[in-house]
Parts: C-alpha cells; sequence; structure tokens
C-alpha cells in the first residue's frame, strides 16, 4: 500500500515539473506591424512609420515584449532621416527599442523627409524585425519572435502644370465660333436737312456749279457794263467842238 502512495506521489511530481517546465520554456510569439502616415508625397513632406506589437502570446511577464529591433533600408537620394520617437537609429539602419509593451502597444516611430531633387518613387524596407520578453537565457530561442520584412513604395506627386489654350482659339459663340465684328458706324456730320439738292442738271448733264464762280460772272458783267458806258459817253464828248 505504502508503494503505490509513494509511486502516486512520484507521478504527480513528475507532471507537476512537466507542466510547469512547459509553461516557463513555450516560444514566445509576437508580431511587429508598421504603418506608414503617406504613400504620396511632395518634396519636404514627412513620411512617419509607426511600429506597434501585436498577437502577442506566451511572454514570460504577464504579456509584456520588453524590446524590438530590426533595419531600415531606404534610397538615400530619395530621403533624409528626420527623427525616431521611442527608438534608437544607427548609421546602418539597425534599430532597437526597449519600450515595455503589451498587446497593441507602440514601440516608437521612424520619420524619414523627402528630399530636394528627389523624383520618382521610393522603397522602404524594415528587415530582421524581432521582438524579445526579456528571457535572458533563452534570448536567442524561446524568448525572441520574429516578423517578416515588410516594404512600403513612397511616389512622388506630379505637379500638374495649368493648361493655356492657344492664343487664336475660338472662345465665344455657337459652337467655339466667334462671330463677325461689324464695326459700328458713325453718324454724318450733316443731316438730311444740311443737304442742298443740286438742281444745275439737265437732261443728265451737269452745269457748272454756282459759288464762287457766281461772283467772278457778276464782276465781268459789271466791269463790261462800265466800258460799254464810258464808249458812249466818249462818243458824245467827241462830237462836242
Amino acid at each position: 500500500m505504502k508503494k503505490i502512495i509513494i509511486n502516486l506521489v512520484l507521478l504527480l511530481s513528475i507532471i507537476c515539473t512537466a507542466s510547469f517546465s512547459y509553461a516557463a520554456g513555450a516560444q514566445l510569439e509576437a508580431t511587429i506591424e508598421i504603418s506608414s502616415n503617406l504613400t504620396e508625397v511632395s518634396v519636404g513632406d514627412k513620411v512617419v512609420f509607426t511600429l506597434v506589437t501585436r498577437d502577442i502570446a506566451n511572454a514570460e511577464d504577464n504579456g509584456k515584449i520588453y524590446a524590438i529591433g530590426g533595419k531600415i533600408i531606404y534610397d538615400t537620394n530619395f530621403f533624409e532621416f528626420d527623427s525616431a520617437n521611442g527608438i534608437t537609429l544607427g548609421n546602418t539602419g539597425l534599430f532597437n527599442s526597449t519600450n515595455a509593451v503589451t498587446e497593441g502597444g507602440t514601440n516608437g516611430t521612424i520619420t524619414l523627409k523627402v528630399k530636394e531633387g528627389a523624383a520618382g518613387n521610393a522603397t522602404v524596407t524594415f528587415t530582421e524585425l524581432t521582438a524579445s520578453d526579456g528571457r535572458l537565457e533563452d534570448m536567442e530561442t524561446l524568448g525572441t519572435a520574429t516578423t517578416e520584412e515588410q516594404a512600403f513604395t513612397i511616389t512622388l506627386k506630379v505637379a500638374q502644370q495649368p493648361v493655356t489654350p492657344p492664343a487664336d482659339e475660338p472662345t465665344g459663340g455657337e459652337e467655339g465660333k466667334t462671330e463677325d465684328v461689324i464695326p459700328e458706324q458713325k453718324p454724318s456730320d450733316k443731316t438730311e436737312s444740311d443737304k442742298k439738292e443740286d438742281n444745275t442738271t439737265t437732261g443728265g448733264s451737269k452745269l457748272p456749279q454756282t459759288g464762287i464762280g457766281l461772283g467772278v460772272t457778276i464782276g465781268l458783267i459789271v466791269l463790261v457794263g462800265i466800258g460799254t458806258l464810258a464808249y458812249f459817253k466818249y462818243g458824245k464828248l467827241r462830237d462836242i467842238k
């Protein structure tokens, strides 16, 4: 009887020990989710990449992730580094964050700025992504979770130039045709009442117009009359002796 009891106790001890070891040594699960605030940009715009840890399971300390790390790769002709919040970024692109987060917690942000002279589009890639729950003895095995690389294509907006119609393009009238412009006729300086009828025509032939010629004619008549009178006077005076 005693042997049976001892065997049962030993069996329970083995089961409890195995269960505890399994619980303490389960593989960490976690995913680093990255998002971008912009996909189309202009020169001078800032693209903010936010890193969040999700899908946490088997974390040793109440579901907490104590560190993440990875590498960011981008075109330095298109982007320049602007700032990082909660993340330490090295010259080679390697980064890490030691902010303790739980499910859905933000680890930090990395901001890139679009440079002068940027053209076309550029790809920003996050690779070597890992998360750790702080188990130092199993940092490279059970205490680490990896995430597949994530890439973002950022496109530069093309400035649209205003369209200027040709100078000779019709702008009015029906179906874009311009109407003929009739010049405004100015009224004559003389009215109908100021016009004088020309009564010096006979049978279709036009007689000399009166005016200045009339004065000359009258002068000639006067001169002839004076000459005739003088002739007769001279004849009478010549007979008187």
